[in-house]
């Protein structure tokens, strides 16, 4: 089992204000996801080696947030989730096989990834 972690240094954006209507992005989603790019993106170029395709992969979301009894857990999953694809971290969201999330109320906004490749299924 190999893991590795990644970190962004920002709140990310709720499902609720990533859309404007129906169709439209909102530039808030289309700033934060840049941003969390670009980190995710820095931090993956001192790795040798990062994404494996393997079908077998855990995400675990750790959201520290300084407000975080306003913000609905499941809301910011997926930008995080957005972000991390776009990043390369992984090929597709739709592969990851298992996603643990935790929140907790922090000094400073930021949402820590981990990823399993090769996880145990029966844990």
């Amino acid at each position: 089992m190999t893991e590795k972690i990644f970190e962004i240094n920002d709140k990310p954006i709720s499902v609720n204000q990533m859309r404007q209507g129906r169709t439209f992005l909102t530039q808030e989603y289309k700033d934060f996801k840049r941003s969390a790019v670009i980190e995710l993106l820095f931090q993956k170029s001192n790795l040798r080696h990062i994404r494996d395709d393997s079908k077998e992969i855990c995400v675990e979301l750790w959201f520290e947030l300084t407000t975080a009894n306003s913000s609905d857990i499941d809301g910011v999953i997926k930008c995080t989730l957005d972000a991390g694809t776009e990043a390369g971290l992984w090929r597709d969201d739709r592969y990851i096989k298992r996603l643990i999330v935790n929140k907790k109320k922090a000094l400073k906004n930021k949402v820590i990834i981990k990823i399993i490749n090769n996880y145990d299924e029966k844990q």
